[in-house]
């Protein structure tokens, strides 16, 4: 699927989305757009490259300088929101508006700055989602996932992923790979949010911890769309949905923290916890552990049982764990030595469930 290099990229080309009669952002398209989309491009576009500066300049200034993304961009965006909608009380992010105001120069109402915010954060998401909805190149890399759940010598493999494509769930449904994501079962071309699911007895959890792109909200109830004409779904009664809202995706950084007490995210956090105490081994690929609150319940996870081992899948071997974050480090320097956790110089689709079980005695007394 798209990088996140590609995902930020996609987000800085406004020229080639539009909006939506219905409010979504959509890729654009001769004589499709919402009226006073002409006059709010150019604003979006200057907002979204002041933002992109402003970031910019303070991570060059970090020891582990990087380029910005568009976590970054959205982050920024819901921290200028709340301040600009008086929802969160911020002072040290006046300054900070004020900076992105003169970067706007056509903008100096704080209600119309606002708008203009919300609109950005509405775009990156909707834009993020149209792009993680091309189809992928190949799901042969996916073997040693399938392989492992496949494995009947243990009770069973839970999936706990921070990625919102469909990937995953296309390959474990072409398997027959049944799993508990927290929706019941089809009603028509939709699947409703039922999260007393998660306390029925299943070999397969698969947790998508930040949301999915074909997770939307109906008259205000979330649902998995199962059609792809999302504008037109019916129950199996026959009932017409109303528009489906933006897709439900939890982007950003730190703003994802608070984000963790709202529906669905509360009720995957609490199975994800749930579900790792149950777990010995937890195998890591392609998470470079900047997200605070999983870190979290990795850490306790790793505190609370002597047999709780964490393995990092990386082509990089040490060295991927450099850029983790202090939560991280430290775990590694205490259970590095006593090899509870330990990386394999190998990515997911360059090795098989059964070399892992052998090189790490997975499974073995």
């Amino acid at each position: 699927m798209e990088s996140t290099q590609d995902l930020t990229s996609a987000v800085l080309r406004v020229d080639d989305y539009t909006r939506h009669t219905d409010g979504s952002f959509v890729r654009a398209a001769p004589h499709l757009g919402a009226c006073g989309w002409s006059e709010t491009k150019p604003l979006l576009r200057s907002l979204l490259q002041t933002v992109k500066d402003q970031c910019q300049h303070y991570f060059d200034a970090q020891r582990n300088r990087r380029e910005v993304n568009y976590e970054d961009l959205f982050f920024a965006m819901s921290q200028l929101e709340e301040h600009l909608s008086e929802e969160y009380e911020n002072p040290a992010i006046q300054p900070f508006t004020e900076v992105v105001m003169k970067g706007i120069r056509t903008v100096h109402e704080r209600m119309k700055l606002a708008q203009l915010v919300d609109d950005a954060g509405n775009y990156i998401r909707d834009v993020v989602a149209l792009q993680l909805c091309r189809s992928p190149k190949s799901r042969d890399h996916l073997t040693c996932l399938v392989e492992a759940m496949s494995d009947q010598a243990f009770e069973g493999c839970d999936i706990f992923t921070l990625n919102h494509d469909l990937l995953i769930e296309s390959v474990l449904n072409s398997k027959e790979l049944c799993f508990v994501d927290g929706f019941g079962v089809p009603d028509g071309d939709v699947a409703w949010w039922e999260p007393e699911v998660f306390a029925r007895p299943s070999r397969h959890y698969f947790l998508k911890l930040h949301g999915s792109i074909n997770w939307v909200q109906y008259d205000g109830r979330l649902a998995k769309a199962l059609s792809i004409d999302r504008a037109h779904s019916r129950t199996a009664g026959g009932r017409m949905l109303g528009l489906p809202d933006h897709a439900v995706l939890l982007i950003g950084t730190f703003n994802k923290i608070r984000d963790y007490f709202k529906t669905p995210y509360f009720d995957l956090q609490a199975t994800f916890r749930r579900q790792m105490s149950k777990i010995d081994c937890l195998m890591v690929s392609g998470y470079s552990f900047g997200d605070k609150g999983v870190n979290a319940v990795l850490s306790e996870w790793m505190h609370e049982s002597a047999e709780s081992k964490l393995i990092v899948l990386h082509a990089d071997g040490d060295r991927c764990l450099e850029r983790g974050r202090g939560a991280i480090w430290k775990l590694w320097e205490r259970y590095a030595r006593t090899r509870r956790m330990l990386t394999f110089p190998s990515y997911l689709n360059n090795t098989s469930w059964g070399i892992l079980r052998r090189d790490h005695k997975i499974g073995v007394e």
